[in-house]
């Protein structure tokens, strides 16, 4: 049996999505069909409030299976395909792929794609085109595009979608990995922009810098400085010796992007310092103080999210007027209104455990 490429997936789910479990158990059992060399990686939450149902009955059997155990919310997805690509390249497989656990490929040729792709280049993203939040009901889509590594290519600068499709050989994963402090997000666009910045001759500013200062208005200088050795150790180790697989694939449909409150949440990242956080036995992060601003907003955050709610945190905002992260702006033709971490009340409470009926 080739041991070429393993593909790894990965769900964290402490408030239940059906949306979320249901578009997984449709992408494991598809790609277990086609290649079975698929690995699953779930992280089952402790604390008794938040939902430890395990997704493992419910998957194909062919499925390799890991699970671990965690306290605390925040996004993790970097460090669990970290995680699981090393599980798989212990294996003996030479090359692994992090997918979302959303996306549908539109043949079944895409093995053969990315493994061809592989032969020349270090690091390949899984697509060429995509469609975001594709409801198969309806055959609609929010977005489609091209990838962010095809829209360097075509246009040497940053754009596109950056998606979650990422295969590289074993040596970029033993080696490196993901950056996996991005504990909100935005871990592929930050990826992407760790590949191309450095060559995308028509981005006046570096993609990474436009990300790390208008969605977290101010992160510490000790996280920026972190990822700046990210993006230096992967210019080293990869530098031009990356690409695109050409084919399609679509991004199932798991809720309304209002929910998602993309500008919003990066106000609980103000001031972040990776010092907040400490490693767990399983290798996963929790927070060192779980009783803090940070981690309470960000456990009300996912609440919101994964149960549709309205995130009604009433905070001043930068304008000096008092608004709610759930509401949009705009004046001064932003489209997001920035919201400050540190003008939120520090005895900020809200009653998210009983909307969410825990």
């Amino acid at each position: 049996m080739s041991k070429e490429l393993a593909v790894g997936l990965c769900l964290f789910d402490p408030f239940y999505s059906e949306d979320m479990r249901q578009n997984a158990i449709k992408c494991a059992t598809l790609l277990n069909r086609v290649w079975p060399h698929v690995f699953f990686i779930e992280l089952i939450y402790t604390p008794k409030h938040l939902n430890s149902k395990s997704i493992k009955s419910e998957l194909p059997s062919g499925v390799n299976y890991l699970q671990i155990k965690a306290k605390s919310v925040m996004f993790v997805k970097e460090q669990l395909m970290n995680i699981c690509a090393r599980h798989a390249i212990d294996k003996g497989y030479q090359s692994f792929m992090a997918l979302d656990a959303d996306i549908l490929f539109d043949d079944e040729l895409w093995p053969q794609r990315i493994i061809s792709r592989l032969e020349d280049y270090k690091v390949v993203e899984g697509y060429k085109t995509a469609e975001w939040g594709w409801n198969p009901d309806t055959d609609e889509c929010m977005i489609k595009d091209r990838s962010t590594v095809r829209v360097f290519f075509d246009q040497n600068a940053y754009g596109g979608f950056p998606g979650g499709a990422w295969a590289a050989d074993d040596e970029f994963w033993t080696e490196l990995g993901f950056f996996e402090d991005l504990i909100l997000g935005p871990g592929d666009a930050l990826f992407a922009a760790s590949l191309t910045d450095r060559y995308a001759k028509k981005n006046p500013v570096p993609m990474a810098d436009k990300v790390l200062t208008m969605r977290a208005q101010k992160l510490s200088e000790s996280f920026v400085s972190q990822f700046r050795e990210y993006e230096q150790k992967i210019a080293d180790l990869v530098g031009h010796k990356f690409f695109y697989a050409n084919q399609h694939v679509r991004f199932l449909f798991h809720g309304s992007k209002k929910f998602k409150y993309y500008g919003q949440r990066f106000a609980i990242m103000e001031g972040f310092s990776s010092q907040e956080l400490k490693k767990n036995k399983a290798g996963v992060f929790e927070w060192v103080d779980p009783k803090s601003l940070r981690a309470r907003l960000m456990e009300s955050y996912f609440c919101a999210k994964n149960k549709h709610l309205d995130w009604n945190v009433s905070v001043p905002c930068i304008c000096n007027r008092t608004c709610y992260t759930g509401s949009k702006h705009y004046e001064g033709g932003t489209r997001e209104h920035p919201i400050l971490l540190s003008k939120i009340n520090q005895n900020f409470s809200i009653d998210w455990k009983a909307e969410c009926n825990i």
